[in-house]
């Protein structure tokens, strides 16, 4: 995920403290997004090794 990243003007206007809450929220929800993965792929090993 690298290179050039554009933001739209309506991100262009926001101030940088709600800029950062929003990355911040974006980042929160990556790492459930993670974690939500990480726990599916266990649960899913163990109905394979299972049958």
């Amino acid at each position: 995920m690298t290179g050039n990243r554009t933001f739209p003007e309506e991100t262009a206007r926001l101030d940088r403290p709600r800029l950062a809450t929003a990355l911040d929220m974006i980042r929160s929800i990556g790492e459930l997004l993670r974690q939500a993965t990480v726990i599916a792929f266990t649960m899913r090993c163990k109905v394979i090794d299972d049958r």
